[in-house]
């Protein structure tokens, strides 16, 4: 394994040992339309205790990611996108696709895809190889490639999340980014 890849998954795990390490009655804010929502989803899924990471994101987002104090690292999180005071990913009210349909023109580029995809997708837990999106729109739709880093193992994998005009988002594992 390379230093870079080395110090990659190390800086991630000490990210996630310092979340689910934080104080568990620390609510964060709580008057960005849309927050209360997406604690109410994350809740559902990890239960009442909850310590909370919310930041502000790309194109006036805002990042919302919960975490089961005392779970393993790489687990018992949550997390999703909020926007226009809606809940946008996996355990969002619509989908991560309809979030990239829904944004201004403009506001959806390779750098701003990362974190909607780390936090709409992969519930805050994306390390991606390179730290490196490609932003890709064909007739298909708009594609976002990367590799991303699988720990505990040394691997990357290759992914495609694809954006279509209508429905949900596809994901695609082992499709080689360009």
């Amino acid at each position: 394994m390379s230093p870079t890849r080395r110090q990659t998954i190390k800086a991630m795990a000490a990210v996630l040992t310092a979340l689910c390490t934080k104080s568990a009655t620390a609510e964060g804010p709580t008057e960005i339309p849309g927050v209360q929502a997406a604690r109410a989803a994350i809740r559902k899924i990890l239960g009442s205790q909850v310590r909370w990471q919310i930041t502000p994101g790309p194109g006036g987002t805002t990042l919302v990611r919960g975490a089961r104090p005392g779970a393993y690292p790489g687990t018992g999180t949550a997390a999703v996108v909020v926007w226009d005071g809606r809940t946008w990913g996996k355990h969002g009210a619509a989908f991560f696709a309809d979030l990239v349909r829904g944004l201004p023109p403009g506001t959806v580029t390779a750098d701003s895809a990362r974190p909607w995809l780390d936090f709409g997708l992969f519930d805050g837990l994306l390390v991606i190889d390179d730290d490196r999106v490609t932003l890709v729109t064909d007739d298909s739709g708009t594609h976002f490639r990367f590799r991303r880093l699988a720990p505990p193992r040394t691997g990357v994998i290759a992914m495609e999340v694809l954006v279509t005009s209508a429905g949900p988002e596809v994901i695609t594992i082992g499709t080689p980014p360009p």
